[in-house]
C-alpha cells in the first residue's frame, strides 16, 4: 500500500471495527488471545533479554543515534527502516 494511503486506510478500518457490537468484539478478542497471547514466562524472558541487550557494548551509542534521527524525522520516523543504515545493525 502506498504510504500516502495508509493513514486513511487505518482510520477507516479502526472506525469500522469500532462500529461492531462491543460484546461480540470482546468475545472475538478473548478467543484470539487464548491462542496468540504469549505465556507469562515467555513475556518475562523477553523482558530479561531486553535488559541484557541494553547492557551490551555500543547499545547506548546506537540508541542515542537513533533518538537523534527520530527527532530529526518527526512523525515520518514511523518508516524507521528508511532511516536506519548499516551502522545501526548489530554485526
Amino acid at each position: 500500500m502506498p504510504d500516502a494511503g495508509l493513514d486513511g486506510f487505518v482510520d477507516a478500518f479502526a472506525r469500522r471495527i469500532a462500529s461492531f457490537d462491543s460484546a461480540a468484539l470482546s468475545l472475538a478478542k478473548s478467543m484470539v488471545d487464548r491462542h496468540t497471547r504469549p505465556a507469562p514466562e515467555d513475556l518475562l524472558e523477553s523482558q530479561r533479554a531486553g535488559v541484557r541487550l541494553a547492557a551490551t557494548p555500543g547499545f547506548r551509542t546506537r540508541f542515542q543515534r537513533l533518538r537523534r534521527r527520530s527527532a530529526a524525522a518527526g512523525a515520518d520516523f514511523e518508516r524507521m527502516g528508511h532511516y536506519l543504515g548499516p551502522e545501526d545493525q548489530d554485526r
